[in-house]
């Protein structure tokens, strides 16, 4: 990955108070030039270096799903000693990231609500559904209350299911079209962006977005049969130029066909009562 920040005046860059290498991981933690890549013994490179943005981003949440169960978490924090109040962002998802109130959430086209908006409390929180945590940021939810603790958030749900697949599709072609230009530039770049780095990323820039990051590949063929895939990444330490260090790194591995095989699967499941356990701990049941 391709790690940049926005700073005032300068704009983007790669350059300033980065907090994860120029060239690192997904997760950041491995700084990876990728000129400092070698091909393990064995194998050879098949091709240059390419951006290749992550394509699920362009898909809905929803896609695929005949029900959807919508989510959307209500944000509160306090200060020592003084009562819960809305927090600066009342409204988030599950990564934090500013949403919609549950009130101007849309119903998107060809889709019918099925209940009303509720809270979930089938998870771990209290009696009014909230999970407490000292800061928002950096996550830790439990739920119990705390006198230490200074952010809150329940979770409110609400289902909806999909009655006419033929307006969603119209719906889809159109907005598709209208965004088709826009969206192509994006993905030529390849660039995600987020407020931070530790937040999720999305396709789209927004006004509080402070740094972006684009994917690169570059495809590894082997030559020999049975070769280790295992590369050997040279990092050389910008604070001692004669400290070099050779960390081993597996590649993500691809099957690629000539033409695609469509295979079906069938599975059967067999059910019986009043059966004793098959073993003396009781803990095979009666289905087979």
């Amino acid at each position: 990955y391709e790690n940049q920040l926005s700073l005032p005046i300068v704009g983007w860059t790669s350059k300033g108070p980065l907090n994860r290498p120029k060239w690192s991981d997904s997760q950041g933690k491995v700084k990876s030039p990728k000129d400092k890549f070698d091909p393990p013994p064995g194998w050879r490179w098949d091709s240059e270096w390419y951006i290749s943005p992550e394509l699920s981003m362009l898909y809905d949440k929803d896609a695929g799903h005949k029900t959807f169960m919508e989510d959307v978490y209500e944000v509160q924090s306090r200060m020592p000693g003084t009562r819960w109040v809305e927090a600066s962002r009342p409204w988030t998802d599950v990564k934090g990231d500013p949403l919609a109130s549950r009130t101007e959430i849309q119903l998107p086209v060809g889709w019918t609500w099925e209940d009303e908006w509720d809270i979930d409390l089938s998870r771990a929180v209290d009696e009014d559904g909230f999970e407490y945590c000292v800061e928002a940021t950096i996550g830790g939810y439990g739920p119990v209350e705390k006198t230490y603790h200074l952010c809150r958030r329940r979770r409110w749900v609400r289902n909806r299911r999909l009655v006419d697949s033929t307006k969603q599709k119209k719906h889809d072609m159109r907005s598709k079209a209208k965004a088709k230009a826009k969206k192509m530039g994006e993905m030529k770049e390849g660039w995600e962006y987020a407020p931070l780095f530790n937040l999720k990323f999305h396709l789209e820039e927004r006004t509080m977005d402070l740094v972006r990051r684009r994917r690169w590949h570059r495809k590894m063929v082997a030559e020999t049969l049975g070769a280790p895939c295992f590369f050997s990444l040279q990092v050389e330490d910008e604070d001692d130029k004669e400290n070099i260090e050779s960390n081993l790194t597996a590649p993500r591995m691809f099957l690629t066909f000539d033409k695609p095989y469509k295979y079906q699967l069938r599975c059967y499941i067999y059910q019986a009562r009043d059966l004793l356990a098959g073993d003396e701990s009781g803990l095979s049941g009666c289905t087979l």
